[in-house]
């Protein structure tokens, strides 16, 4: 699995949450409104997790700030810096997300900030389709 430990300083987007979800939420939903209330958005977005309390967390799709004409009823969000593991993944999202997960919480010691999925454009379920997951790590020194 491809990764690298990096640390990022505060990220700004625009965000719209989709509100408490869970890991059996079906997440293409969200997206499939996003992409049919912003039809003209071919840049890249953020599934963004965050808020995590027993098994729920909010989720948000974001786009860069620098987007603000090209999407509706987004709002100004922070993600604070922090380090990450940042997995570059190749595959379906339904599997390559799934994936990375499970090598993360083996290997890593998590860490509670918000976790960020980086959608560039493409088929989203193509087996060649290429995306990153950034995953909060507590201590980069440790895996260094």
């Amino acid at each position: 699995m491809n990764y690298k430990i990096i640390n990022i300083e505060e990220q700004k987007f625009l965000g719209k949450s989709c509100g408490r979800v869970n890991t059996e939420t079906d997440f293409s939903i969200f997206w499939m409104k996003f992409y049919e209330k912003n039809k003209n958005y071919d840049g890249i977005t953020y599934g963004v997790s965050s808020d995590f309390m027993d098994d729920e967390f909010t989720y948000m799709i974001c786009v860069p700030l620098t987007e603000e004409d090209r999407v509706k009823d987004f709002q100004p969000i922070v993600v604070d810096a922090a380090t990450y593991v940042i997995f570059e993944l190749v595959g379906p999202v339904n599997e390559a997300i799934p994936s990375a997960w499970g090598f993360a919480m083996k290997n890593f010691d998590l860490a509670e900030s918000p976790n960020l999925e980086v959608y560039y454009s493409g088929n989203r379920m193509d087996v060649n389709y290429k995306m990153e997951l950034w995953i909060p790590i507590k201590n980069k020194s440790l895996y260094i």
